[in-house]
């Protein structure tokens, strides 16, 4: 921003054509704009560091909800002239989760294989389920990515182009940011890749039936949840359950276990009450 407004300064506007001063302040407009995104990932990771993000976690369609984020940013992959297909794979999309968090990892994965992706490209989101996990697969056919290039793409501010260009954009905080909101829902990130032919990210979380249930058997144990997902679990159990099993870890677990059943075997968005 620094370069480009020095050269206004410098030239002033009556020695530059109208186009010469659009394209200065075109640019200072990108780089204010990159500027701020950078600033709300640092303060989002910081958050994530510090334990400091409270996690408002429902049981909501993961399916519907990663067709919503496909939808949405059809439009910015339409400008790339790049195809968004979107398939369902499974009957049980029940996640349990801060939907908000979930939007973010999705919208990191799915932007960056649109960045990636050549003029004309394809990139493929599969929702689907693999015994008590259920999953987003989103899949280009984009650049790629090389092999010793791969074990370091998480890591924070690494970039694979590394010439300093802005074709592609990014704060490299993208994939870093959806690692960490990935772990803290209990999930993770799995990458392949191969250069010149493209990658696919696939993002694991524990089903709502398996979070839910395996919450409501630590505290029948009288076992306090530490992870933050687990400690929204166990309010939202006790909501459900009418505020039984405060103090005393009391539960009535034939009917908690009908009530996940029911709310899972929906797929609603059930949202807390408080």
């Amino acid at each position: 921003m620094k370069s480009y407004s020095e050269t206004l300064l410098d030239w002033g506007l009556d020695e530059k054509d109208r186009e010469a001063v659009r394209t200065d302040i075109q640019r200072i407009y990108d780089d204010s704009v990159r500027m701020e995104e950078l600033i709300a990932d640092l303060l989002l990771l910081s958050s994530l560091d510090s334990s400091g993000i409270h996690l408002r976690a429902f049981v909501f369609d993961l399916a519907k909800c990663a067709r919503q984020m496909s939808d949405r940013l059809a439009e910015h992959a339409a400008a790339r002239d790049v195809r968004i297909d979107f398939y369902s794979l499974t009957r049980e999309p029940a996640l349990f989760a801060d939907r908000t968090s979930i939007e973010r990892i999705l919208s990191n994965l799915i932007v960056n294989a649109i960045r990636y992706t050549d003029l004309g490209g394809r990139v493929e989101i599969y929702v689907g389920s693999v015994v008590d996990d259920v999953y987003v697969k989103v899949k280009d056919n984009g650049i790629g990515i090389s092999q010793n290039e791969l074990d370091n793409i998480f890591q924070r501010f690494y970039r694979v182009d590394k010439t300093g260009s802005r074709q592609f954009g990014g704060t490299g905080l993208g994939l870093p940011i959806a690692l960490e909101l990935a772990r803290m829902h209990q999930g993770r990130i799995e990458a392949e890749s191969e250069l010149g032919k493209g990658s696919q990210f696939t993002v694991f979380f524990p089903s709502a039936a398996r979070l839910l249930r395996a919450t409501l058997l630590d505290l029948s144990r009288k076992e306090k949840p530490q992870e933050a997902i687990r400690l929204a679990a166990a309010a939202t159990l006790r909501d459900w359950a009418g505020g039984e099993g405060g103090s005393d870890g009391l539960f009535d677990l034939r009917t908690l276990l009908e009530i996940i059943d029911e709310k899972v075997n929906n797929s609603m968005d059930i949202t807390p009450a408080n």
